[in-house]
């Protein structure tokens, strides 16, 4: 049986850091922090575990993408692989371009 979790929001924009724990690939905790209305001593701090390695680092690559494109302070990242996050946001971009390469212009457009 599964225990019973409740599902919260947290609003990207008040993402001040993202704490990758350890940069081994095994590990799979992470720690969010959140400012915490307009007072910055108090922050609210989110401990994440994922079911795998692989799934913390999907994440970490789905939030630098986000963080990257849709903010404009960037939240800091610690014990986090950088060349990992970099190849997979240039990878993205250039996915995108040979995607939108084949499309006729009006859909590019």
């Amino acid at each position: 049986k599964m225990p019973f979790q409740v599902k919260t929001k947290y609003d990207l924009a008040k993402l001040r850091l993202v704490n990758g724990v350890s940069e081994e690939e095994e590990e799979t905790e992470l720690e969010l922090v959140f400012e915490k209305g307009s007072n910055l001593m108090s922050p609210l701090t989110v401990k994440w575990s994922a079911e795998s390695g692989r799934a913390k680092k999907n994440f970490l690559v789905s939030l630098w993408k986000m963080v990257n494109e849709h903010m404009t302070t960037t939240p800091q990242f610690l014990n986090i692989n950088y060349t990992m996050l970099q190849d997979s946001l240039s990878l993205s971009k250039t996915l995108k371009t040979s995607i939108l390469v084949g499309l006729p212009r009006t859909v590019r457009d």
